[in-house]
């Protein structure tokens, strides 16, 4: 389940997409991912997602809005609200605090 995760996080999610690739029922997914993981697999979707906009941001050549859409999230909404949850800032005030750390370097 993890590797489908992995593989397809840039694309829109698909619940019996992922059942159909483990031969599981959509019910035992979430299940078994659940007891794995201790996530929800939308949870699980969206942590890994922010985390992957990480190098995305640093590396300071793609927007906000181009470095949610090749992270998967369906808008510059979503993605700022997940990353402001998971990581305490919004992506620009990451974006802005990581040039200065650079800057400073």
């Amino acid at each position: 389940m993890l590797d489908y995760i992995h593989e397809h996080f840039n694309q829109p999610f698909s619940l019996t997409g992922l059942a159909n690739h483990t031969l599981l029922s959509r019910e035992s997914c979430c299940r078994i991912f659940k007891q794995m993981t201790g996530m929800t697999i939308s949870q699980y979707m969206t942590e890994y997602r922010v985390m992957r906009s990480l190098p995305y941001l640093a590396d300071g050549k793609y927007s906000i809005a181009e470095v949610s859409a090749l992270c998967g999230f369906s808008s510059q909404s979503r993605f700022a609200a997940a990353f402001r949850s998971k990581m305490g800032c919004n992506p620009n005030q990451y974006l802005h605090s990581n040039f200065d750390i650079i800057r400073n370097s």
